[in-house]
């Protein structure tokens, strides 16, 4: 709780420093709102939550899931997912008519390039969460309960959190559900977060900059493209596509259980490192 407090705290400050006048002035400054409405409340988020582990549970923060070996890789495989997953749900969306695409942005190249960094605010705001639910807490719950119990109590949680978010159906909630249970297994399966901190954060950053979900006529001033959901097919369809997703982690476990043999399973890995 006192994590959360923190970001909570860094958000009312930004919006003490960047009224929604100055935020909308221009399209350089609409990104610059944008990406500091990330870093300053979950970048507090992620030293509250990095304090605590260094001076109240004295271990390093390796132990969070942050590994060197082949980080810069596994990041930039987990942003690759990210994205993918995402094209394949859009196209979806579009092939059975839940969303309508419409143009937010004109696209020349200096939009273009405003909307690529807009991924800035969402690599800390991925992070931040990351490192909260998949880092600390999935860990500790299954050092205790074990691995299908932490992923299930870690999902809800996540789920939770995203209760005080203005939604238009109820629906997003199994998504958040299905999606944290994906990003829980990415972790076991890669025994650190990094893949999932990509990952996180490109899906966030293409489902609001590159695409911007829009309702009630709106449109975002940071996306090259707005769409219309059209019905709550829209979520359906992303929680079929999660639960797809799924079902890849859990093959990819059992391809490689039979290659390991009796080999460390990701729990058993999770609770060395907690």
């Amino acid at each position: 709780m006192i994590v959360i407090a923190f970001s909570v705290i860094g958000g009312l400050i930004f919006k003490a420093v960047m009224p929604e006048s100055l935020a909308g002035s221009s399209l350089v400054m609409a990104f610059v709102a944008q990406n500091l409405d990330y870093i300053v409340p979950f970048g507090l988020m992620i030293a509250a939550l990095a304090a605590w582990v260094l001076l109240r549970e004295k271990r390093p923060l390796s132990t969070l899931g942050f590994s060197r070996k082949g980080a810069a890789g596994k990041y930039l495989t987990g942003m690759a997912g990210g994205i993918a997953l995402y094209l394949f749900c859009m196209a979806l969306l579009v092939a059975v008519g839940a969303v309508r695409i419409e143009q937010a942005l004109a696209i020349e190249p200096i939009s273009a390039l405003l909307v690529l960094s807009g991924l800035a605010g969402f690599v800390v705001q991925g992070a931040a969460e990351e490192v909260l639910f998949r880092g600390w807490q999935l860990p500790a719950i299954a050092a205790k309960y074990g691995v299908p119990v932490a992923i299930g109590l870690s999902a809800l949680t996540f789920t939770a959190l995203h209760l005080i978010a203005d939604v238009d159906s109820l629906l997003v909630f199994p998504f958040l559900f299905a999606f944290a249970i994906l990003l829980s297994l990415y972790a076991l399966y890669d025994r650190c977060i990094w893949g999932v901190c990509g990952f996180h954060a490109a899906w966030n950053w293409m489902d609001t900059n590159p695409f911007g979900i829009a309702g009630e006529g709106a449109t975002f001033s940071t996306s090259l493209f707005s769409y219309m959901i059209t019905g709550d097919l829209y979520y359906f369809v992303n929680i079929a596509a999660v639960i797809a997703g799924i079902g890849v982690l859990l093959a990819l476990f059992a391809i490689r259980g039979r290659k390991a043999g009796k080999g460390a399973l990701p729990g058993e890995r999770v609770k060395e490192s907690a």
